[in-house]
């Protein structure tokens, strides 16, 4: 909501609560924390923090990588 409407501050702080209770909940199948990373990379980027939004975006996409291999054998 906060990152549709271009409140990037707050969108940036709600994303980094939801990563810090989704890191411990994570399963290999669950995309939910990949996606946490990747709209908090959206925001940095927003906000013109180029190098906080490509280690969020490079985090992202490792997590997703990693629960596509573990899910889909196609990959592997």
């Amino acid at each position: 909501y906060y990152a549709r409407d271009a409140k990037y501050d707050i969108a940036i702080h709600y994303f980094e609560r939801a990563i810090d209770c989704l890191v411990n909940q994570n399963s290999p199948r669950d995309n939910c924390l990949s996606l946490a990373y990747f709209y908090l990379g959206f925001s940095y980027h927003c906000v013109e923090k180029y190098l906080e939004a490509i280690e969020c975006h490079r985090t992202a996409l490792k997590l997703y990588l990693v629960g596509e291999m573990s899910y889909n054998k196609r990959y592997v």
